[in-house]
Formats: C-alpha cells, structure tokens, sequence
C-alpha cells in the first residue's frame, strides 16, 4: 500500500472587515481622516503671523477649507465610534477608541466657532465635555465660547473647572504662541481665549453681533 500524504495544514482566517463607515470609505485605518483634518485647518490657519480676518472678510476658499476640514473630523468621530474593539499600541483598548472620538469632536466644534455658529459649538463643546470631564481641552473651550456670547460667571466657572478640577490645569491655555503653534485652534478660538484672558467683551456679547468688535470692554 501506498503511503498517504500528509494533509496540508488549512489557511488562515482572513482579517475581519472594516467597520461600515471605513468600508465605504475605502479605508483600512482611523488615522487618515484626523490627519486630513489637521492639514486642512493647517492651510485655512495660513500665516500665524497675520492678523486672522473677521468671517465676513475670510474669502470663501477658506471657508471652504474649513467645512472640509470639520468634515474630515466628523468623520473620523463618527469612524472612531463604530470601531469596536479598537486595536491601538495597547492592543484592543477601548480608551484608544474613546480618546480618539473625543479628539476628533472636539477639532469640529472648533471648527464649528469659527464658521461663525459659537451657540452650535458649544453645544457641540459641551457634550464632549460630559463624555470627557478631565479634558482640560473641553472646559477651555467652554470657556472662551461661553464668554464670547456673554455669559461670564458660568465662563469663569467653567475655567475654574480647567483650573482646579482637571489634573493638567490650564497653565497651556494662557500661553497664546503654545494655543496656535502646539493644540492649534482656529483663529477665532484663540481671540475668543484672550478675550476672556483680558476680561474683554467678547464677540457674541453685549450684542455684538457674533464677529463685530474685540474692542476692550468700555471702550
């Protein structure tokens, strides 16, 4: 008799597919669309060292660069919340998945401020806040927004939170270069923090119309 030949071991599984939205997406990783994002408001910023025109003065292709730019971040919250099981440098980490989805939320109600609709960020702001209550990042934004549509005690309240309640402070959020250069907010994030930085009126205050102004207050 003939002997029988060893059977060849079976091939290996194939890789589970993408969630759904990066299916249709064309994508195999997270990564891209956080990284589209951050290079799309790195070209609507353009020269950090000119003055940043007011939303009426932006020319519509960088406005243009900027609903695409929040596009890219909605995306990639709404791509980070369908990864289940997120395989990060820790391995499957759901802290990977939620960091990443507060990341990307919190870049588009930025974004969302400087289109000219601070009431929607900080809706928007507000709840990444409760899904994040140790982000320094969210309470500061709170901040500025709140005192940029008038509310001052619950903007004061908000930094103290920053502050005091949060482990990493808001020592960073004072420093204007670190807030353009470093975490890289839109221009009108950055003036709305130093408004309430030099207790002056902020855009939406007093009403101001929601972009007239940065005058100090009682001038």
């Amino acid at each position: 008799m003939c002997a029988r030949a060893p059977s060849s071991p079976p091939p290996p599984p194939p890789p589970p597919p993408p969630p759904p939205l990066l299916s249709a997406l064309g994508l195999r990783s997270l990564l891209p669309l956080p990284a589209t994002g951050n290079a799309l408001s790195s070209l609507a910023r353009g020269d950090l060292t000119a003055p940043a025109p007011s939303l009426a003065d932006t020319p519509p292709a960088t406005i243009e660069l900027w609903k695409r730019a929040r596009a890219a971040y909605l995306a990639s919250f709404e791509g980070f919340q369908a990864a289940r099981g997120f395989r990060g440098a820790r391995g499957v980490d759901s802290r990977d998945r939620t960091e990443g989805a507060v990341w990307s939320a919190s870049n588009a109600a930025l974004i969302r401020a400087q289109l000219g609709d601070e009431a929607g960020a900080l809706r928007e702001i507000e709840a990444v806040a409760r899904r994040a209550p140790g982000s320094a990042d969210a309470r500061a934004a709170k901040t500025a927004l709140l005192w940029s549509l008038g509310e001052g005690a619950a903007a004061e309240a908000a930094w103290q939170g920053a502050c005091e309640v949060v482990s990493v402070g808001c020592l960073f959020y004072r420093d204007r270069d670190w807030l353009e250069r470093v975490r890289r907010w839109p221009p009108a994030m950055v003036e709305d923090m130093q408004d309430f930085l030099e207790l002056r009126v902020g855009r939406g205050a007093d009403g101001g119309g929601g972009g007239e102004g940065r005058g100090p207050a009682g001038e």
